[in-house]
């Protein structure tokens, strides 16, 4: 293989987990050697605060993929927002909040607004996970969506905001073949999988990203 790709991987559960730390640490390092032969980049429905540091040559979406970050001095900064029509007002924020912790009993010290586009709610168990969920007024607020994402946490945005977002505005605009890399059928990488311009490889785990991530490199 000599043709340049571009590979997109989800973070969380993808290339890293807590429970496999060597295996994570192995995955960053071979996610950076892959950077030296095709276009890679880091896709995460979390905030740049979770991101591993990757090298400069390692693009990164964070949030859903609304914001595009560039490393400097080993330090992530913001280079630009995709749709800023997708930012919360503070007052709504507010007002979630209150209504999460007042009425469904949620510590306040969960609930946070990640760079003003997603409420996030975590740690939660699952109990905590599906009275959110299935809460009646939470469903129904106009312009809003909750859903789960990763293992203990719940997220509220505005709809549309996915990850199709950094497709729209950027991938998609790349005419060379794109791999999507993602662990999550049913969450934040669902919208990925029909999208007709990139090919959605599903892994169960960080061992399977690892064997992918050799299978490539041992091609050059």
């Amino acid at each position: 293989m000599n043709k340049r790709m571009n590979i997109i991987f989800d973070q969380d559960g993808t290339l890293d987990d807590p429970s496999s730390p060597s295996i994570s640490e192995e995955n960053l390092k071979l996610v950076n050697q892959l950077a030296n032969i095709h276009n890679v980049s880091i896709l995460t429905g979390n905030d740049i605060k979770a991101v591993k540091t990757f090298s400069e040559k390692v693009k990164v979406f964070a949030n859903r993929g609304i914001y595009q970050y560039r490393l400097r001095n080993n330090q992530y900064e913001q280079s630009r927002i995709f749709d800023k029509t997708f930012k919360i007002p503070k007052e709504d924020f507010s007002f979630l909040a209150d209504y999460i912790s007042r009425k469904l009993r949620i510590p306040f010290s969960k609930i946070q607004l990640r760079d003003d586009v997603i409420v996030g709610i975590k740690p939660l168990s699952e109990l905590e996970r599906n009275r959110l969920i299935v809460d009646t007024f939470l469903k129904k607020i106009a312009g809003y969506e909750i859903q789960k994402t990763g293992k203990t946490t719940v997220e509220i945005a505005k709809k549309g905001l996915d990850k199709l977002i950094a497709f729209k505005h950027y991938f998609d605009k790349i005419s060379a073949k794109k791999i999507y890399v993602g662990n999550e059928v049913d969450g934040n990488d669902k919208p990925i999988i029909d999208h007709q311009q990139t090919e959605f490889l599903h892994v169960n785990s960080v061992v399977e990203t690892n064997v992918f991530l050799k299978e490539l490199l041992w091609q050059f």
